[in-house]
């Protein structure tokens, strides 16, 4: 796959087509192939988005779980949908209309922020394509300057009239995931969600054009009955649990390599309360890595901040200063950990003396749960902390916490075993 920016404007990628025909938001055309992919897009420089597929019926809902397809469930049971390919900035989504059950009517093809704190306005640029035989004939670009949700509908395949047609939907919701999945019927355990909105109610995400047919009704209108005899009260819920941490007594965790990695250093640049600084702790964040093929690397953003899409699969971003707070962030793509074998994560003072003292320092990273690693006291002198390192292995991600301090990232490397080419800074 190639992908050529211009800007913030992705004008090449596979399949692309220039004489594709754009739908506005609303839209609607025939389908002219019984068997095409939908490809989701977006610049993988942006960030994560989760990309899922929901088979409805006529009553806007899914008939079971079984319905929903998403990068934990890849494959219809009927064979009609599948997903064939998760890629950093794509997903695409492979359709066999002649297999679709005759119950269902609508798939929904919608995409969810994976980062906290981003809304779909950080992904300007995606959009859905139909492609056949490699070929894009129709997509959609949704407007999203300004947008504050957090998960849209993009498009819809759809029978009307035994004809089946594509629709630009552009539907956005404030709420995540598991709100979603619950506003089409899946049955999902609540989550921790603050948005206030609830699934039902969705926010357009821009002022639509006219529609050109009736939208399906989301949901099917129940004359109301007698009421229902009244319910004992639920039991509280219980209180929630703490995240995990990794200190002395339990150093290590195995979690599962479902998708994406994330892992964060935040700081606070406060120094009113310290007598030992200056001036605000400035860190960075990097990586040793080591992959399958014998190679070893150094990830780190002052000369190679890494790739999501390709060789070594490991990102490290820019910071982002917050309420006197900084926090950098370091991903890895574990829909490439086959390809990885070991790495080890490390914080540095990138300017300054190398003076630990702050009021908060914490690391933690996040797979299917959050996890935070202790950070030791110390370290007055050296400028290198090794955080943590990570073993993939057959679907699992095991971390192990390190703590421990080096005066350089170089005495770290040779003290875990990478034998790398360093060069030094100085004139010549």
């Amino acid at each position: 796959m190639v992908i050529i920016y211009v800007g913030d404007a992705i004008i090449g990628k596979r399949g692309y087509g220039f004489s594709m025909q754009r739908l506005p938001m609303g839209g609607n055309v025939p389908l002219n192939a019984a068997r095409f992919d939908v490809v989701v897009d977006w610049p993988a420089r942006c960030g994560v988005l989760d990309a899922s597929a929901y088979m409805l019926g006529a009553d806007g809902r899914v008939r079971g779980d079984a319905d929903m397809i998403f990068y934990n469930q890849r494959v219809d049971v009927s064979g009609c949908l599948r997903i064939t390919e998760i890629d950093a900035g794509t997903t695409c989504f492979t359709f066999d209309l002649p297999m679709v059950p005759e119950d269902i009517e609508r798939i929904v093809i919608c995409t969810t922020v994976e980062d906290p704190g981003k809304t779909m306005a950080a992904f300007e640029g995606v959009n859905a394509r139909v492609l056949t035989n490699g070929e894009a004939s129709l997509g959609f670009y949704p407007e999203l300057a300004g947008a504050t949700v957090v998960a849209m509908q993009l498009v819809e395949v759809y029978r009307r009239n035994g004809t089946w047609k594509l629709r630009a939907v552009g539907q956005g919701f404030d709420a995540g995931l598991g709100a979603l999945a619950r506003y089409f019927g899946i049955d999902v355990a609540e989550s921790d969600d603050s948005s206030g909105q609830t699934p039902d109610s969705p926010t357009v995400a821009q002022t639509p054009h006219p529609v050109t047919e009736p939208l399906v009704p989301v949901r099917q209108i129940v004359p109301p009955g007698p009421p229902p005899p009244p319910s004992p009260s639920p039991p509280a819920p219980p209180p929630p649990q703490a995240h995990r941490r990794l200190g002395v007594g339990n150093p290590r965790i195995e979690l599962p390599a479902l998708s994406l990695l994330n892992c964060k250093l935040s700081w606070s640049e406060d120094v009113g309360g310290s007598q030992w600084r200056a001036r605000p702790l400035d860190l960075a964040l990097g990586a040793f890595y080591r992959l399958r093929d014998g190679r070893d690397g150094l990830v780190q953003l002052c000369d190679f901040p890494g790739a999501l899409d390709r060789a070594p699969w490991i990102q490290v971003l820019p910071s982002e200063a917050k309420s006197g707070h900084r926090d950098l962030s370091l991903r890895i793509n574990l829909d490439q950990a086959h390809a990885l074998s070991h790495c080890v994560l490390f914080a540095y003072i990138a300017n300054g003396a190398p003076n630990w003292r702050a009021r908060e320092v914490e690391f933690s990273f996040a797979v299917s749960e959050r996890v935070s690693v202790d950070i030791p006291s110390g370290g007055d002198g050296n400028a290198v902390l090794a955080l943590a390192s990570i073993d993939f292995t057959a679907g699992i991600v095991a971390v192990t916490r390190m703590g421990d301090f080096f005066t350089t990232q170089r005495n770290l490397a040779e003290q875990v075993g990478w034998r790398l080419n360093w060069r030094s800074n100085e004139p010549d």
